[in-house]
């Protein structure tokens, strides 16, 4: 599954660049060209309050619990990751409620790349996916940029705590892009 939903409120310049600090004197995280930093963030800062009341209007918080929330910063020229799960997958075994990672675009574009589809979005949107879908993030070959991922964990489902431990996932089709236009299987923000 995965849902895309619009936060509520702008982003303003001054969270835009705090965050991009925090990530900057983060750490490079699983990556083929260390040009991917990361550094936990406050689930008490104002922004992540607002994704987090999102999430929570939409239902998603409910049998789940905040596993850490990052800002992420990609470098200009920052290579695609390796398709990968944030979550252990067990063929075969379903859980009635799944992890979830979420994803709030703080800048214009961010992508977000699953076998089927390139996501492109918007700052404000949030793109939230369920532990067993495959994804990749995105190279940024022509700018920076800063985002925000939270995972919201459930009993049962083991993270990768170590950047080195991230479960790979062996693909070779391209995805298509889908963005705020409606192209490809984006869906209408304004529903959800």
């Amino acid at each position: 599954m995965i849902r895309i939903l619009r936060l509520d409120r702008a982003i303003t310049k001054e969270e835009l660049t705090y965050f991009q600090k925090e990530a900057l004197d983060g750490f490079c995280v699983f990556n083929p060209d260390n040009r991917r930093l990361q550094k936990e963030v406050s689930t008490a800062h104002p922004l992540v309050s607002s994704l987090i009341d999102l999430l929570s209007k939409h239902g998603l918080m409910r049998g789940r619990e905040i596993g850490g929330v990052v800002a992420m910063h990609s470098l200009k020229g920052c290579r695609k990751q390796e398709w990968h799960t944030d979550y252990e997958v067990e063929p075969g075994k379903t859980r009635r409620k799944k992890a979830i990672g979420v994803l709030l675009a703080l800048e214009t574009p961010t992508f977000l790349e699953t076998p089927e589809t390139k996501y492109e979005l918007s700052a404000g949107d949030v793109i939230c996916f369920e532990e067993d879908v495959v994804h990749a993030g995105a190279a940024y070959s022509r700018k920076s940029n800063t985002r925000l991922h939270m995972y919201l964990d459930v009993a049962g489902a083991p993270r990768a705590l170590d950047q080195n431990k991230t479960w790979l996932v062996k693909l070779t089709r391209a995805p298509k892009l889908a963005n705020r236009a409606g192209i490809g299987k984006r869906p209408n923000p304004s529903r959800s």
